[in-house]
């Protein structure tokens, strides 16, 4: 098995049942020092720029923190999952 890159993977078993990121993907990423969001979507998705906007987004990111697994949990949940996709 493959060892996780520097980016932040965390999981959220099952149990946690319905939550914010079961909409969509999304991703907040730094660049030049000024946060950008990116929402995903089934046929393409969009680039966030606005702060207010990005900021909502941050928010969603900690709620779904606060109900993920630990990082131990999370890598033995991904490493299953990869496993049975062998």
């Amino acid at each position: 098995m493959g060892e996780f890159s520097e980016s932040e993977r965390t999981a959220l078993p099952r149990s946690v049942g319905a939550h914010v990121g079961k909409d969509w993907p999304f991703r907040i990423v730094t660049i030049d020092s000024r946060d950008i969001a990116y929402a995903g979507a089934g046929r393409g998705g969009r680039l966030i720029e606005m702060c207010d906007e990005v900021e909502e987004f941050r928010m969603d990111f900690d709620l779904l923190g606060q109900k993920a697994a630990s990082d131990d949990a999370s890598r033995v949940l991904i490493e299953r999952r990869l496993e049975a996709l062998e």
